[in-house]
């Protein structure tokens, strides 16, 4: 008698349909209802006046923590900071300084869960290969791989989930860390400051466009990760 063996799906996958689902009807619903460029950066300069290192420095935190980054936008609040400097409502190397400590702390808060148990953890989500590999192009590569890898905080979060489980010395992981990300933090925030409302408006211009071929690799790449599983 053959015993059929049931695969278990990952908490991730549920959730990650649950948002495909929601961000779909999110671009369905707004899609005529999105203010002009102009309009759009008007709004939100009067709410960075106020509230502007304060929104970036969280927006940071939360981007750069492992599987919360992955659904939440962190990175296009402190572009947009950068952008709003361009009037001079916020200053923009207070801005990249802000978004890079925010960064800094979810990165640091990744190290001691992947030191202290979250590589176990992991497992139950279906993301215990991502840290794996990662560990091993840390190890073959080195700085190389984390100055490539903090690129963008989604892979600086494995970046860091990884250091932590290999037990790195925390001072050579944060100093590494602060480097490579207040580098990118720059080249990002000056290039969204020179665009300006240029930048805004292609966004806009071209949103709909973004999100469909984000969702396509997205779903391109579940289904090469499927394909060398079963193989």
């Amino acid at each position: 008698m053959t015993k059929l063996v049931e695969k278990k799906i990952p908490l991730t996958t549920y959730v990650s349909y649950a948002l495909l689902v929601f961000y779909v009807i999110l671009i369905i619903s707004i899609r005529l209802k999105i203010p002009d460029a102009g309009t759009l950066i008007t709004l939100i300069t009067g709410l960075y006046k106020q509230f502007g290192y304060g929104i970036v420095f969280v927006s940071g935190i939360l981007e750069a923590m492992f599987l919360i980054g992955m659904y939440v936008p962190g990175t296009a609040a402190i572009l947009l900071g950068a952008v709003v400097a361009k009037s001079g409502a916020v200053s923009l190397p207070l801005i990249i300084i802000f978004g890079t400590i925010g960064m800094l702390i979810g990165y640091t808060i990744n190290y001691y869960l992947g030191k202290h148990g979250w590589y176990h953890v992991l497992a139950k989500f279906g993301l215990e290969k991502g840290i794996v590999e990662t560990e091993k192009k840390m190890k073959q590569h080195g700085i190389k791989a984390i100055a490539i890898g903090y690129i963008s905080p989604n892979s600086g979060s494995l970046i860091s989930t990884a250091a932590g489980v290999m037990k790195m010395p925390f001072g050579k992981f944060i100093l590494m860390s602060a480097v490579c990300q207040l580098f990118w933090s720059t080249v990002w925030g000056i290039i969204a400051f020179i665009l300006g409302p240029l930048f805004v408006e292609l966004t806009l211009k071209y949103f709909t466009y973004i999100i469909w071929l984000a969702i396509a690799g997205w779903l391109l790449w579940k289904y090469v990760i499927k394909k060398k599983e079963t193989s």
